[in-house]
């Protein structure tokens, strides 16, 4: 084996490990139902985007006006997305919902395209590591108090760490808008109580003291379950891609 071949193949599982991204945007007062029923129709698009690249899982949640799209990609953020944006039936969709967008955008400008998705982008504050198979997916939009959505993104980072039904978490924020995106196995109400129970008894409640607009004592599993279901998200589209065989070699790399 060469050491040409070594870096080549260091480069391939660096662009084909899988990441998670999540877009937010806030929709008009009175468009939520048309708004709903638009994300939750649309076609599927195609999962590969080229030879390292390929879209994994895609999930969409409403609560309210905000509207959160979560994304597990292998390989490129950047190709997947130019390559979603190519795509007839990503396109009809979100030329459906621009009228009913707050904050307009134009996907025919690419600067403008650009900048819209820069400021939508969700920043990943903490992620578990791969979800278990077979796991259900529950998002909760935390509700927080004003200038604290760091402090609460840091405060439940890793907070579901250990729990014996194996929930793996991945928390998002951008200023005050605070994402908590739970996968966990079935029966999903059984993983949260225990996600609760484990939630209560770590350093989260005292960190999360006075940065909730929740009336609730989370040094008990009950103030736990208070904020699953205060902040809980109407899933509304949840799509995997069907694993692939495997991937391919570079071009010029040789087996040993």
């Amino acid at each position: 084996m060469t050491a040409r071949h070594d870096i080549d193949e260091h480069t391939r599982k660096e662009r084909t490990a899988m990441q998670r991204y999540a877009l937010s945007f806030v929709v008009k007062p009175g468009s939520e139902a048309e708004v709903a029923g638009i994300l939750s129709n649309y076609g599927r698009p195609a999962p590969t985007v080229d030879r390292y690249t390929r879209l994994v899982r895609t999930s969409v949640f409403m609560r309210g006006t905000r509207v959160v799209r979560v994304m597990d990609i292998e390989g490129d953020m950047r190709a997947a997305l130019r390559h979603l944006a190519a795509q007839p039936a990503v396109r009809e969709v979100e030329a459906a919902i621009n009228p009913h967008l707050v904050e307009r955008r134009d996907l025919d400008d690419p600067a403008t395209a650009a900048a819209f998705f820069a400021r939508a982008t969700l920043h990943r504050v903490g992620d578990d590591g791969p979800p278990p198979d077979g796991a259900q997916r529950h998002a909760v939009l935390v509700p927080v108090l004003a200038g604290r959505g760091g402090a609460v993104a840091h405060a439940l980072a890793g907070v579901d760490r250990g729990t014996p039904a194996g929930a793996r978490g991945t928390v998002f924020a951008r200023g005050d808008v605070v994402v908590w995106l739970l996968d966990a196995p079935a029966p999903l109400d059984h993983a949260l109580a225990d996600l609760a129970s484990t939630a209560a008894a770590g350093p989260a409640p005292g960190a999360l003291a006075g940065a909730l607009a929740l009336d609730a004592d989370l040094r008990g599993p009950d103030g736990w379950r208070e904020l699953f279901r205060a902040g809980a998200m109407r899933l509304l589209t949840d799509r995997r891609a069907a694993a692939p065989r495997s991937h391919p070699q570079p071009e010029g790399s040789a087996t040993s």
